[in-house]
């Protein structure tokens, strides 16, 4: 087990370092209900993790250049009692202008 824990530190912090220990990331990635990747900004990460069930948040989307409109729907999984959530994402007309 340590060796292993050994092997993945001298493979990960190279990685890290010449990265500029990730110091540079703008944006995060978010897969919605429909599987298609979407990225917004790093400052709203905490809004759009933390959502409850059935609130909705605005949000730029870098990769469309669109404003979106990002809904959490918290799941239960039966088999092991497991909670995820999943993110319903659509265009916001408004914002938009469209």
């Amino acid at each position: 087990m340590r060796k292993l824990i050994k092997y993945q530190a001298i493979l990960f912090l190279p990685l890290v370092f010449i990265t500029g220990c990730s110091s540079r990331i703008t944006s995060y990635p978010l897969i919605d209900t429909k599987l298609k990747l979407h990225k917004y900004g790093t400052d709203s990460f905490k809004e759009t993790f933390f959502l409850k069930d059935s609130k909705s948040i605005s949000l730029y989307c870098i990769k469309h250049s669109e404003w979106e409109d990002i809904k959490g729907i918290n799941s239960i999984n039966a088999g092991d009692n497991s909670h995820r959530t999943l993110y319903k994402v659509t265009k916001n007309e408004e914002k938009d202008g469209n």
